[in-house]
């Protein structure tokens, strides 16, 4: 979709509007007429921009979307292949900074994801995410065999799929909580981290043999 410039203004505007409309009142309540009033602009003058209130929704959610996807692509970064990573003292900066900038900048958008997407083409979008980053990780996890050899690197896509689900577990809790602050929620997503390599022996650094 094109926009010229002088259109941008309104454009950005209808955006505006649908966004507060979804979250407000639920994606099946929103309205494309009531969000045309709000904009004030005529509601036929929305369908210059978009085709419907799926496309609308879409680009409301874009930010997000594209959040995710280049979160996607920082964690299959070639280069990373290190047997740091397993140290149960050190949790990857990056990693934590980045997730902790999506659930700051879009914990509204992400509750319309998980939980307001059924009947949109959005609805699978998680799974589909899950399935990417799954092969992200038995891509990761070969490379990784490759360096070093006497890693068990072998492992089921399922449970890829399995293990990398928990990480939407988590962006759906901290979506959840607006009163945590940065801190805390960095302190969250770092625990989980160390709970992933450690286990509870990790999380709680429990130093035995």
């Amino acid at each position: 979709m094109r926009i010229r410039h002088k259109e941008e203004e309104v454009f950005k505007r209808i955006l505006a509007v649908a966004r507060q409309e979804f979250i407000e009142r639920g994606v099946k309540k929103a309205s494309i007429r009531h969000i045309a009033q709000l904009s004030g602009v005529a509601l036929g003058s929305i369908y210059k921009y978009v085709e419907s209130k799926d496309e609308l929704l879409r680009l409301v959610l874009s930010p997000l979307l594209d959040a995710l996807s280049g979160y996607a692509d920082l964690y299959g970064t070639d280069g990373k292949q290190s047997l740091e990573i397993f140290s149960a003292y050190t949790n990857p900066k990056t990693t934590i900074q980045e997730i902790s900038h999506i659930v700051r900048l879009y914990r509204a958008e992400m509750k319309l994801l998980l939980f307001d997407t059924a009947g949109t083409s959005l609805q699978d979008f998680m799974a589909r995410f899950n399935d990417r980053m799954a092969s992200i990780s038995i891509r990761y996890l070969k490379s990784m065999g490759q360096k070093y050899p006497e890693l068990k690197t072998d492992f089921s896509p399922l449970l890829m799929r399995i293990v990398n689900s928990g990480w939407n577990a988590v962006l759906l809790e901290l979506s959840l909580h607006a009163e945590l602050d940065d801190r805390e929620i960095e302190d969250i997503i770092s625990g989980y981290i160390s709970f992933c390599k450690g286990g509870w022996k990790g999380l709680m650094n429990v130093n035995i043999e």
